[in-house]
């Protein structure tokens, strides 16, 4: 790599327009919209593309609910109106044309590594929810090469402290820590529930 690059990393931005400083690479860790209809969806890619990053790259949240074609089918559609479908597959391909978008995958800018994946451990009835009995081998998928590992939810005891009825509690995920010192990865990337 001949340039240093610069990171802003984001998340649980929620529909909102925030002021970012300057740097070479976007990160959004998700949450970019508050229930994920199409229209927040393509508001969050109008403002994606006046932001002045040589790259930016997004997954998904919890709360990104329509991109999740799973988990919105079976159990999400009634956040948004009945009957309504939105075509999560026309909507990633919005993203994609507008940044890169992780979904399990990786890309690899100026010979730096980055895999991201919108999945957490179960957290209410949301979008993208791992069982914590699954999350061994869901983790395994990380690709073992990566420099940066980008998720919306965080290992264990790593910024994962949530407000539980009324009491803190670490929230994170212990297969996603292990597998992290696995990597051992330079600059991980975390977001957890606030």
């Amino acid at each position: 790599m001949e340039n240093d690059l610069t990171f802003v990393c984001i998340s649980d931005t929620h529909c909102q327009n925030v002021p970012l400083p300057p740097g070479d690479v976007l990160i959004h860790c998700g949450d970019f919209t508050k229930k994920g209809s199409k229209e927040e969806i393509l508001a969050f890619i109008q403002w994606l593309i006046k932001q002045p990053f040589k790259y930016k790259i997004v997954i998904a949240g919890n709360h990104d609910l329509s991109l999740d074609k799973e988990s919105y089918q079976s159990k999400l559609k009634e956040y948004h109106h009945k009957g309504l479908n939105f075509n999560d597959e026309e909507l990633r391909q919005t993203l994609k044309d507008n940044c890169i978008y992780l979904l399990n995958s990786s890309v690899v800018i100026e010979g730096i590594k980055i895999w991201g994946s919108p999945y957490s451990l179960e957290f209410h009835t949301w979008a993208f929810q791992l069982k914590s009995e699954d999350a061994e081998v869901f983790w395994s998928q990380i690709e073992e090469d990566s420099d940066i590992i980008v998720t919306h939810g965080p290992p264990l005891n790593h910024g994962d402290q949530a407000n539980i009825q009324g009491q803190l509690k670490n929230v994170g995920d212990e297969a996603l820590l292990k597998r992290v010192f696995i990597n051992q990865t330079q600059i991980p990337s975390f977001w957890s529930y606030s």
